[in-house]
Parts: C-alpha cells; sequence; structure tokens
C-alpha cells in the first residue's frame, strides 16, 4: 500500500491495534493496587504488581499487531500488506497537526455554507 484508498493522501503512520482505554486502565489499576501495597508497608508485593503491570504491558506490545492509519480521513487498514517495508512511521505530531487543522476548517466552511443556503429568521 502506497496511499489511503479512501482520499489518495500519502501520509500515513502506524500504532498498535489496542484500544488505548483499556492500555491505560491496565496502568492506573496496577498503580493503584501498588500503592495499597506501599500504604500498607509493603514494598515487595508492591514491587510485584509493578512488575506485572510492566511485564503484561510488553507482552501486549510484542503480541498485538500493528494498524496503518490514514492523517486525513482517519481510515484504518489491517493486515499483510499495510504497511510494507516499514514504509510509514509513527504518528507525528506537526503532520497530524496540520491535517487537523484542515479537517475544522472544512468543518467551519461547511457550516458557513449551510447558513449561507438557509433561509432568513421570520
Amino acid at each position: 500500500m502506497r496511499s489511503c484508498a479512501w482520499c489518495a493522501t500519502d501520509d500515513l503512520y502506524v500504532q498498535k491495534d489496542f484500544p488505548q482505554g483499556l492500555g491505560l486502565l491496565i496502568v492506573i489499576v496496577g498503580f493503584a493496587i501498588s500503592t495499597v501495597f506501599w500504604y500498607l508497608e509493603r514494598p515487595i508485593p508492591a514491587y510485584v504488581v509493578l512488575l506485572a503491570s510492566a511485564l503484561l504491558d510488553m507482552i501486549l506490545y510484542y503480541r498485538v499487531p500493528d494498524v496503518t492509519i490514514c492523517y486525513r480521513c482517519l481510515g484504518q487498514y489491517r493486515g499483510v500488506g499495510s504497511n510494507l517495508e516499514g514504509r510509514f512511521k509513527p504518528f507525528d505530531l506537526a503532520i497530524g497537526e496540520r491535517y487537523r487543522q484542515e479537517r475544522l476548517r472544512a468543518e467551519q466552511l461547511r457550516k458557513q455554507g449551510a447558513s449561507a443556503n438557509s433561509p432568513p429568521p421570520a
């Protein structure tokens, strides 16, 4: 794949195909349980919980496949051939912000066009 099939842009990025909310939940739960052990002055179980959380994170990182995402239309491509030869890189904030501004401007123009075509208030 060289470009997005929907909008034909060649600006795409890769990320792990894993729900960010679930990943955050794993970290928060591990931190909370570890904090309870620290409060109870039990450092060894606290470290074990932190280590287990880190181990779970590492296992998920290597087991979960990548997804290729279009910056412009946010189309997602999975499976073999979505990032041949490692062509697409991780998310770049500068490119992402450029396309976010483009989407905001298009929405603003769409709203202005809709209000220009609507009948005047009575």
